[in-house]
C-alpha cells in the first residue's frame, strides 16, 4: 500500500545500503499484514454467510416445530372426540355421526400438517447438508421432531380409522332407530 510505503520512506529516507535490508522487512512485514487483513475480511464474511444459513435454517425448524405442534394439537382434540364417541356407546344416530366427521375431518387436517412439516424438515436436513460446516447442525432437535412426527402420524391415521367405524356405526345405528321407528309404528 501506498501510505505505508510512504511511512517507511519517511522513516528511513534517504536509503542507502545499510538501511536497505531494514527497508526490505519493513515491506514485507507490512505485504504481510495486509494479506493477513484480506484473509481476515473474507473469514469474517465466510462466517457471516453461514451464521445467516444457520439462522435461516433455524427459521425453517422452528416453524416446522410450530406446525409439527398445532398438528399434535388437532390430534389430540380428534383423538378426544373419538374416546368420547367410543366410551358414550349411547349416543343416538346423529350426534354419533356429526362427531366422528368432525374426529376425520380434524384427522385430515393434522395429517395435511404433518406432510408440511415433513416438507420443511426436509428442506432445512438440505440446507444444512449442503453446506459443509453446518453439517450435523440441528440434527438431535430434527431427530426429535421425526419421532414427533412418525407419533403424530400414526395417532392420526388411528383416528382417522376409529373415525371411519364410528361413521360405520352411526349409519348403522341410523338404519336399526328407523326400522325400530317403522316396527312400532306398523304394530
Amino acid at each position: 500500500p501506498e501510505e505505508v510505503l510512504a511511512k517507511v520512506m519517511g522513516v528511513l529516507e534517504p536509503v542507502t545500503y545499510d538501511k536497505f535490508h531494514a527497508l526490505h522487512r519493513k515491506i514485507a512485514m507490512a505485504k504481510m499484514e495486509a494479506l493477513a487483513r484480506v484473509k481476515r475480511a473474507e473469514q469474517a464474511a465466510r462466517r457471516k454467510l453461514l451464521e445467516e444459513q444457520r439462522i435461516a435454517a433455524q427459521k425453517v425448524m422452528d416453524g416446522a416445530e410450530q406446525l409439527l405442534t398445532a398438528a399434535e394439537e388437532k390430534v389430540q382434540r380428534a383423538d378426544d372426540e373419538c374416546r368420547a364417541v367410543v366410551k358414550d356407546g349411547e349416543l343416538p344416530a346423529e350426534q354419533l355421526k356429526g362427531v366422528a366427521i368432525s374426529s376425520q375431518e380434524l384427522a385430515a387436517a393434522a395429517m395435511e400438517e404433518l406432510k408440511s412439516v415433513l416438507e420443511q424438515l426436509s428442506k432445512a436436513e438440505a440446507d444444512t447438508e449442503a453446506v459443509e460446516e453446518l453439517k450435523g447442525f440441528g440434527r438431535r432437535e430434527m431427530a426429535r421432531m421425526h419421532s414427533r412426527h412418525e407419533r403424530a402420524q400414526s395417532r392420526a391415521e388411528r383416528i382417522a380409522s376409529t373415525a371411519k367405524r364410528s361413521l360405520e356405526q352411526a349409519e348403522a345405528k341410523a338404519f336399526a332407530e328407523l326400522d325400530e321407528k317403522l316396527t312400532l309404528s306398523v304394530a
